[in-house]
């Protein structure tokens, strides 16, 4: 059985679309020629907390709609709220997932 830490992350991927068409707004590159980057792809793996034994983990119903926070494995945040990945600093990250 996979170790918890293995079990507690999530990989965001974008869309075949905007890894070939969208560009990094700091260095106006293409995101398919950072993609092979440490820092890119440790960008893109979201840490997951782990719930706390004999608390409920909520239904999916009730958090539908609300912005969760997660830690990138490279120490950045993100919030997700429904389809949109957001930067720390609120605004939408480029790329659709």
């Amino acid at each position: 059985m996979p170790e918890a830490d293995e079990r507690s992350k999530i990989l965001l991927v974008p869309t075949t679309e905007a890894l070939f068409t969208a560009k990094d707004r700091e260095t106006n590159t293409v995101y398919a020629d950072l993609a092979g980057s440490e820092e890119f792809l440790a960008s893109h793996v979201l840490r997951i907390p782990p719930v706390a034994p004999g608390t409920a983990a909520g239904s999916v119903r009730d958090s539908r709609g609300k912005a969760k926070q997660f830690t990138t494995i490279n120490g950045r945040t993100v919030v997700v709220k429904e389809s949109f990945v957001y930067s720390n600093k609120g605004t939408a990250l480029g790329l659709p997932y």
